[in-house]
């Protein structure tokens, strides 16, 4: 058995967020409670492969700190069993846990009166620059390639938004009157589907959701990962009358704390995942929590998200074939 291709062939933050829940804390580095013994941030997992605990499991433990080691460790497995858990693609534990769960994450307070006023301003004029303004061709064009209706921009206040380093689709988050964050979506070049997407640097995205200002009260929530999902399921069950209510939690590994306490409040919960490792670490943090969602996941990169099957006309049989 190749260890070393082994280890390469996993990725050690996806495999960690399946028992705890992680965040960027460095440009190469993840934070999150220890999955052994609680804490906040205690926990580390570094992109090139390698994790610690402060507390626990620190560096100079004399111990492993890669991917067999973090497996030969979380569950208390020996070397050969960790390496044929990880060969064998079936990594689907079930965490011990020496201590109870650790709190949930304080939600962040609302941006500052001054942050407000500056991104409402940039918000309101891409807004009417996407609606009315010739300069707005390229991100109306854009958003009805993606299947995306006028109705469904003016609802969720989308704009095109144009700066020296490119021209951008604006999707702002908020919840009522208050703006939490502004993300914005590069477009791509013609015929790349790619895209980047970029932040304003004051956003607030910590257990925030997109989507909040249109829930309907209906007894089914949909957890999707990007805002286009969002919009689209959100255009279609409203345009069919399917009571769903619909929220994106973001891009990512994690679930937004928010996200799990909204799900508490409905009696049916679907989640929607591009890859499976996310899908079994959101499914984790909601049983948890005593949410017990129906979980989908996408051919991943894409393939087959709700966004995608609204531009081949599939997505409405798809989200009654799920909530029926």
């Amino acid at each position: 058995m190749d260890t070393e291709q082994l280890k390469s062939a996993v990725n050690l933050a996806e495999l960690a967020e399946q028992y705890t829940t992680l965040k960027r804390c460095a440009v190469s580095e993840w934070a999150g409670p220890c999955p052994k013994c609680g804490g906040t941030d205690r926990f580390h997992v570094h992109d090139s492969g390698w994790f610690f605990c402060r507390q626990c499991w620190p560096f100079d433990n004399g111990e492993a700190h890669d991917t067999i080691g973090f497996l030969q460790w979380v569950e208390g497995l020996d070397f050969r069993s960790a390496c044929e858990r990880l060969s064998s693609g079936s990594a689907d534990p079930v965490p011990p846990r020496l201590s109870p769960p650790p709190p949930p994450r304080r939600t962040r307070s609302a941006p500052p009166g001054e942050w407000q006023q500056r991104v409402k301003a940039i918000v309101e004029q891409a807004h009417e620059c996407l609606l009315t303004l010739p300069a707005g061709l390229p991100g109306r064009q854009y958003l009805e390639g993606r299947g995306l209706l006028r109705s469904t921009w003016t609802a969720f206040k989308l704009g095109y938004l144009v700066r020296t380093d490119g021209a951008f689709i604006a999707l702002p988050w908020q919840q009522s009157s208050m703006v939490f964050a502004l993300r914005l979506r590069r477009l791509a070049g013609e015929g790349d589907k790619l895209s980047k997407l970029l932040s304003k640097k004051d956003s607030q995205f910590a257990d925030r959701l997109f989507g909040l200002s249109h829930l309907q009260g209906a007894d089914r929530l949909l957890l999707v990962e990007g805002e286009f999902n969002c919009l689209s399921v959100w255009q279609v069950s409203r345009s069919a009358g399917l009571a769903l209510d619909v929220v994106s939690f973001g891009h990512g590994q994690g679930l937004a704390a928010a996200a799990i306490e909204l799900g508490k409040k409905y009696q049916h919960v679907y989640t929607w995942h591009d890859k499976e490792v996310h899908a079994r670490a959101a499914r984790r943090r909601l049983q948890a929590a005593g949410v017990h969602p129906r979980t989908f996941i996408t051919g991943g990169q894409g393939k087959d998200d709700a966004n995608e099957l609204l531009q081949q006309g599939r997505l409405l049989a798809s989200l009654k074939g799920m909530i029926e």
